[in-house]
């Protein structure tokens, strides 16, 4: 089957579709496969960014490890 008989097929059968739920999943999939798709970061967003790659740079951070330890350490006296 040829691209072009392909997306005849998939237009024809969608066409007959009437579960909008259903619609809504295939829109999604359609959706997630656009390659220009681009994510806009609003002023916010920028500036919440900014502010953790500052605190990253003076070491204002946990690490994973340091927090598993807290939250077991915190799990073991909730006992």
């Amino acid at each position: 089957m040829t691209t072009i008989e392909l997306k005849k097929s998939i237009i024809l059968r969608i066409a007959e579709i009437e579960d909008s739920e259903f619609l809504k999943a295939i829109k999604t999939i359609i959706d997630s496969n656009q390659s220009d798709a681009v994510f806009k970061v609003s002023e916010p967003m920028k500036k919440d960014i900014e502010t953790g790659r500052k605190q990253i740079r003076e070491g204002k951070y946990t690490t994973r490890e340091d927090l598993e330890k807290e939250i077991n350490a915190w799990l073991k006296e909730r006992k």
